[in-house]
């Protein structure tokens, strides 16, 4: 399975999906546009490509489905924020698939700061956690 997806999320669900399925997993840089990512599905064989809908003002559905019209082992395109009621059969959204996110782990993400998110289940509100890379461990 072929995924191009950036640092969200869903990221470390799909990985272990992939994984636990005993799928092989090819990870695309989301920086590649039509010609790469044909070439490379190409000659990976894949059967499954995830991306995002929409990232960083790029349209990667759109891409994906030019991409697979010339690619016939290209079965399934997986996204990410595509509205459940996709007409295009090769098309299936990640919610639809049971890849919603956990109760709680959307909000535990900090708006603010969208690399950096924890887990309700960690340290109580009320103890710091100290972070080894301040300026007097520099020191």
């Amino acid at each position: 399975m072929s995924v191009q997806v950036p640092n969200v999320l869903e990221f470390p669900l799909i990985l272990y999906a992939i994984l636990k399925l005993g799928a092989v997993f090819n990870g695309l840089s989301s920086i590649f546009r039509d010609g790469g990512v044909e070439f490379i599905l190409q000659k990976t064989e894949s059967k499954a490509f995830i991306i995002p809908e929409n990232f960083q003002r790029f349209n990667h559905l759109s891409m994906a489905l030019k991409v697979s019209e010339r690619l016939f082992n290209l079965k399934t395109i997986v996204t990410i924020g595509t509205p459940d009621s996709m007409t295009d059969s090769r098309v299936v959204s990640f919610n639809a698939l049971g890849g919603a996110l956990p109760e709680g782990m959307s909000e535990a993400c900090d708006a603010k700061d969208s690399h950096s998110w924890r887990l309700p289940l960690g340290q109580p509100e009320n103890q710091k956690e100290e972070k080894p890379w301040t300026k007097t461990h520099l020191v």
